[in-house]
């Protein structure tokens, strides 16, 4: 082929490549490679993995890789903070922690429609107690009423505890958890151990905020020495709350204050894409609860998603 003829084919073809690209921003790109301000080439970031379902973890035929898809999923589950939900708040720690083992399963069911079903299942078995909502065994039946398995387990060494909590994590569960003596449920993320494989720390979505454990357990056994004055007729319920309050505004009550902006919201629905889900939405997510500090648990509860067969 004569050079002439070759030029002449070359530009026909940059032509033609040009207008089949029209609109394409070519700046800053060199082959496969960035370039930077600097004028060095510099690797595009690798894509971030899928966000995998809970069916399609289950399916995974290797167990390490299954395992670490669980975990990472525990990971991924949103936080949800209980200080905005409409029913409860402040004592809401149970159906927020609930929710979100509902969500690592792939169910949407917010701590507030928890909360009704909650209602609607007292109501049918004839509970009339404020408490028997917060009864785990109840919590387990509504739980098995939408989906999943549950069962309760009463703590034992905390030691042994953990490492049940951590084999049930692996098996794909989602776990919740009541330390002795901070009147508090949490979801347990993964657990935490030491050079020598023992486990020393709950990694915990705490809902109500970041706790101060130790704080918070001589604030519950304070509460309970004043219910005892009170059963005793040493002192009035009257000046139990004001003693207990006296105590908390002194010593703390194991969180820090209630951020006026949550506060305001509480009327807001409890969704991560709304203005009152966007704010402090990790205030007490992967919190590190020492099992030292623990020392206990009351009991915990195990979670699983119901078979379709």
């Amino acid at each position: 082929m004569k050079p002439i003829l070759r030029k002449v084919i070359l530009a026909i073809v940059v032509v033609v490549s040009l207008h089949s690209c029209k609109g394409v921003d070519f700046e800053g790109l060199v082959g496969s490679t960035l370039l930077t301000q600097t004028g060095k080439e510099e690797e595009p970031p690798p894509p971030k993995p899928p966000r995998l379902t809970y069916n399609a973890i289950s399916r995974i035929i290797i167990e390490r890789n299954r395992i670490d898809a669980y975990k990472r999923k525990q990971m991924e589950v949103p936080y949800r903070n209980q200080r905005i939900n409409k029913n409860g708040g402040d004592v809401s720690c149970n159906v927020t922690a609930l929710s979100e083992a509902f969500a690592f399963f792939d169910i949407t069911i917010s701590p507030d429609e928890l909360s009704d079903k909650l209602e609607k299942y007292c109501s049918a078995n004839k509970y009339v107690f404020r408490c028997d909502r917060e009864n785990p065994d109840i919590r387990i039946n509504v739980a098995m009423e939408n989906g999943l398995t549950g069962r309760k387990f009463d703590g034992t060494d905390i030691f042994k505890d953990a490492n049940a909590i951590e084999k049930a994590i692996c098996d794909g569960k989602a776990v919740l958890i009541s330390g002795m003596d901070l009147n508090h449920i949490v979801r347990v993320i993964d657990v935490g151990k030491n050079e020598t494989g023992e486990p020393f720390c709950f990694i915990v979505n705490d809902n109500y905020g970041c706790m101060n454990i130790r704080q918070r357990q001589n604030y519950i056994q304070k509460k309970k020495e004043l219910d005892a004055m009170v059963g005793k007729r040493q002192i009035t319920p009257e000046q139990r709350k004001t003693m207990t309050n006296n105590y908390r505004i002194a010593n703390g009550d194991g969180y820090a204050p209630i951020p006026p902006a949550i506060s305001a919201r509480r009327n807001e629905k409890n969704d991560p894409n709304s203005e009152a889900g966007k704010y402090d939405s990790s205030y007490g997510k992967l919190n590190i609860w020492r099992i030292t500090d623990i020392k206990s648990l009351k009991y915990y509860e195990i979670y699983g998603k119901k078979s379709n067969k």
